[in-house]
């Protein structure tokens, strides 16, 4: 989804009728975040997707280059495929 708000429902719909198994990622926080909003759209209109959310912890992260710190969070492209499999 290109941004969070508003919701495009008409694609959260879609997923929702089409498949059983989502991931979201985002260069953001994860909790409050795109994720959540997903998870609590399916849930209002009775989707039950599996789901893992990706994202940013809610904690202090060390400083580092923007691919150590994707690395250090899981959002780095060996990380993510592990979780997405």
């Amino acid at each position: 989804m290109r941004f969070l708000k508003p919701l495009d429902e008409d694609i959260l719909k879609e997923v929702g009728e089409r498949f059983r198994r989502i991931v979201t990622i985002e260069d953001g926080t994860i909790k409050g975040g795109l994720g959540s909003a997903v998870l609590e759209w399916m849930a209002e209109h009775n989707f039950h997707p599996q789901t893992v959310r990706l994202g940013l912890p809610d904690h202090f992260v060390e400083h580092g280059t923007p691919a150590e710190l994707y690395k250090i969070v899981g959002l780095d492209k060996d990380n993510i495929i592990r979780n997405i499999l």
